[in-house]
């Protein structure tokens, strides 16, 4: 595989979608619905239409009537052309709730419409309205995106290396006991790999069971000139190359990948490095890993894994890997977290202002745990917490008494 040298060349990572499903938490009024289908319907419309305020979507036409997401039967869109946000409830399941869909072209233009709103603010959002409307949420679909353009990468190249066994699909790497850093477990199994080709090259790969987490690997590029109505035409016709690892996040019955991730991005808004938090939930679970050097492939390390912010949150199954503090502390030295990465950025900073940088840094190390020590730090969570709760209740209520005089 040739590398591309040109210094145009970026490794992109983003939310492509995702999928909330809202659920009232009340079992008994939840079978009292079931066996009354109208007043499930007219709570669900109400509860949709408030969703709709809060999330803005007259800026997106508002919405409509539409075609329900599959085990669905009612279904509402935005009227913007591409029903970028879709709702889907069934009148006879309460439990199965109300589904929000934020689709690949859907988020994106939703995102744009909100301004300077991030994916993880979005979820945030989401959050904060299920407990003003007293609703349960959870996440069952997360597809993190690694878009790799200009880069001189081909899907056919990888599928040679994957197909062949000179590569394997790899969680992240994790310290043992003795300090040692060892490969991560198998991502999938490599009897799973299907490839879709043109013309004799593979131009897209499915690898791993597509019910739950799998990866697909495609030609970005070929993928959007072939569209009859693509959103980055001309991005696609100039650069040379673009290829997408792209992850789906599922959950299953013993674990809940979708759901612990988006978590994460809620956790962690706010941050200046969104873009490492979604490295590391990419890396994760999928690293190109080469066999013969028992090491990652050194290009995907340098572009992708170097930098990621690992997941500080995981399914029991994984706990065990980050138990104690001696692990915790070899994941912020050996520069897994990203804390190495932001430390460079200071001591860059530092240098070009003519300043020293090992003071900058310790400056911004001392200040850390002053804050960490301080009233404020210890209060500032519930505080705001509250503060924001209330403001939307508050919020809430308004609506509620609006919809009342009707």
């Amino acid at each position: 595989m040739k590398k591309n040298s040109s210094k145009n060349s970026s490794v992109e990572v983003s939310v492509d979608e995702f999928l909330a499903v809202f659920r009232y938490p009340d079992k008994e009024v939840e079978d009292d619905w079931t066996f009354n289908e109208s007043e499930y319907s007219r709570e669900v419309n109400a509860v949709i239409q408030l969703m709709a305020n809060r999330l803005k979507l007259k800026g997106l036409g508002g919405l409509k009537d539409a075609t329900p997401a599959i085990r669905y039967n009612k279904g509402k869109a935005t009227d913007d052309g591409d029903e970028s946000v879709r709702f889907s409830y069934h009148t006879a399941r309460p439990d199965m709730g109300i589904a929000v869909r934020f689709g690949g072209r859907g988020l994106k233009n939703y995102l744009r419409m909100r301004g300077d709103l991030t994916t993880s603010g979005l979820l945030v959002e989401l959050d904060q309205l299920a407990k003003d409307l007293g609703w349960g949420l959870r996440f069952s679909r997360l597809d993190v995106a690694v878009d790799m353009v200009d880069c001189g990468r081909n899907v056919e190249a990888i599928r040679k290396k994957l197909t062949k066994g000179t590569w394997e699909l790899r969680r992240r790497f994790t310290v043992n006991k003795k300090g040692k850093a060892i490969p991560g477990r198998l991502s999938v199994d490599m009897d799973s790999v299907n490839a879709i080709s043109v013309g004799g090259e593979a131009q897209t790969l499915y690898l791993g069971s597509r019910e739950y987490t799998h990866l697909r690997i495609y030609d970005k590029k070929a993928e959007q000139l072939a569209h009859k109505a693509p959103m980055y035409r001309d991005k696609a016709k100039n650069c040379s190359d673009w290829v997408r690892f792209e992850a789906v996040f599922r959950n299953s019955s013993n674990r809940k990948d979708a759901d612990d991730y988006a978590r994460q991005l809620i956790q962690t808004h706010g941050s200046d490095f969104e873009s490492d938090v979604l490295k590391g939930i990419f890396c994760d679970r999928f690293n190109l890993f080469n066999v013969g050097t028992q090491k990652l492939v050194g290009w995907w390390d340098k572009e992708v894994n170097r930098g990621m912010v690992t997941p500080p949150s995981m399914s029991q199954k994984d706990l065990d890997e980050w138990q104690d503090l001696e692990r915790s502390m070899a994941h912020f030295i050996t520069g897994n977290s990203g804390l190495q990465s932001l430390l460079g950025k200071l001591a860059y900073k530092a240098e070009q202002e003519g300043e020293d940088p090992d003071k900058a840094i310790s400056g911004f190390l001392g200040a850390v745990v002053a804050y960490h020590n301080s009233a404020e730090y210890k209060e500032a969570s519930s505080v705001q917490a509250y503060k924001k709760r209330m403001a939307a209740v508050k919020e809430l209520e308004e609506e509620l008494e609006e919809r009342k005089a009707i």
